[in-house]
């Protein structure tokens, strides 16, 4: 089965439409899947738009009343799925704006079948591409990605921030079992990167699989906040930093 975690946001205009193509793949490949979507404290019809798809497909809402950011939404989406999912099970984690390429999923699993614990789409990698972007967010993402592969030598991986991946259901019960309640301690965007980064301690293997990102899918502007982001990183990378002897001590 497929467990799909989805963080929503005020994602009215998008979420109708990532839902359709969830399931229209899904009965093409005769796949059986749950979609786990967390509305995040929308405030548009996200929510009312989640209800009534929840009656023709595989879907469990869980509602945060006050927008927590998607390091929480991640966290209750996790441990939601953590609480279903067989080890033979695979957690996907998608972008709700119809960002994530859906083509690419099978690729995604058919390389986590290979021996990998965690597949990441990435539009930085050999083969894949950013399109209709405004060049400045592309720079700070491209600056941000290889930072952290310098700073934290993950030299085989390109892009740390990306929501779509999957993911082996034992290799993540086995980063919760070990990291608790601070498995996911950043409460933006970077998150992700913080998953990663943690998912390395433990000597989980990672692989990638190109994609091409299109922004202009998406309906209405991206949620990230630029400055905002910028400054979780930098606390980001100072824990991590500070703490990293710490979780090194800890695994040997």
């Amino acid at each position: 089965m497929l467990v799909f975690i989805i963080p929503v946001y005020n994602e009215s205009e998008n979420i109708p439409i990532l839902l359709s193509k969830i399931k229209k793949l899904m009965d093409d490949k005769s796949f059986r899947y749950k979609i786990i979507a967390i509305n995040d404290g929308s405030t548009d019809n996200s929510l009312f738009i989640l209800k009534e798809h929840s009656q023709h497909i595989p879907m469990e809402i869980c509602n945060h009343t006050t927008n927590l950011g998607p390091g929480k939404a991640f966290l209750t989406g996790f441990t939601t799925a953590l609480e279903i999912a067989s080890d033979d099970d695979v957690i996907v984690t998608l972008e709700a704006d119809n960002t994530s390429d859906l083509a690419i999923l099978p690729e995604l699993i058919s390389k986590l079948n290979n021996g990998n614990d965690v597949v990441l789409a990435s539009c930085y990698a050999s083969g894949g591409k950013v399109l209709n972007t405004l060049f400045y967010r592309r720079f700070i993402s491209w600056a941000a990605n290889l930072l952290i592969k310098n700073l934290f030598s993950i030299k085989q991986i390109h892009t740390f921030s990306s929501f779509y991946r999957v993911y082996q259901t034992k290799a993540l019960k086995a980063t919760f079992n070990y990291f608790g309640d601070s498995t996911i301690e950043q409460k933006g965007f970077s998150c992700m990167t913080e998953l990663l980064l943690k998912f390395k301690v433990l000597g989980l293997k990672i692989a990638e699989v190109p994609m091409c990102l299109k922004s202009d899918i998406r309906q209405g502007k991206s949620k990230m906040k630029i400055f905002k982001t910028t400054i979780e990183y930098f606390c980001l990378f100072l824990k991590f930093l500070v703490n990293r002897r710490k979780y090194i001590k800890k695994t040997l």
